[in-house]
């Protein structure tokens, strides 16, 4: 769990853990939040909504933490997490094959000028002060959408890129080896 503080002067978000529990169930999550929101001198009853994931130990109706925490604040609604929902659909859209095939080619594109600071230097040289593609995230779908479009606006540079560097006779070979043999 931790704590959101915002300066009214920047756009600085600044997150500090507050507490850990080597062991959580709905109930003991609960009341942890519960504690929590007490130590803040909030008054329970002015709590109209409590949002989570739809993992058991939240929603469960027996021992799940929104039972607890509605146990204590009668005007909560649970509402389900949109975000939480929409990664989880872009995720399974993974399975869908030329998704994979695609996010497969950048994920090799990337390695390729990432594991080598010959091509990196490359790659940056070309791309001259443009913003450089970054790693696709597994679990952020914002950071992956950030990460497909960036590709896609480097792709040109890439191109140049890759072009210059299949000149080298290391990689003319390379290149060969990969044709024939793999």
């Amino acid at each position: 769990m931790y704590n959101e503080t915002e300066a009214e002067d920047e756009d600085l978000v600044e997150k500090d853990n507050i507490t850990f529990e080597p062991k959580l169930t709905g109930e003991i999550l609960g009341e942890i939040i519960l504690n929590m929101l007490i130590s803040f001198s909030l008054n329970l009853t002015n709590c109209v909504g409590i949002g989570t994931d739809g993992c058991s130990v939240m929603v469960s109706t027996v021992r799940g933490a929104v039972t607890k925490i509605q146990s204590h604040a009668p005007n909560a609604i649970h509402c389900p997490c949109a975000n939480h929902a929409l990664n989880l659909a872009i995720s399974m859209s993974s399975s869908i094959q030329t998704i994979k095939n695609c996010v497969g080619l950048m994920m090799e594109v990337i390695s390729f000028f990432n594991l080598s600071f010959k091509r990196n230097f490359v790659l940056k040289t070309i791309l001259n002060g443009n913003p450089r593609f970054i790693s696709l995230c597994e679990t952020r779908w914002v950071e992956r959408h950030d990460s497909v479009m960036l590709f896609k606006s480097s792709l040109p540079y890439i191109v140049k890129a890759l072009t210059f560097i299949s000149n080298w006779q290391e990689y003319i070979e390379y290149f060969l080896y990969q044709v024939f043999y793999v």
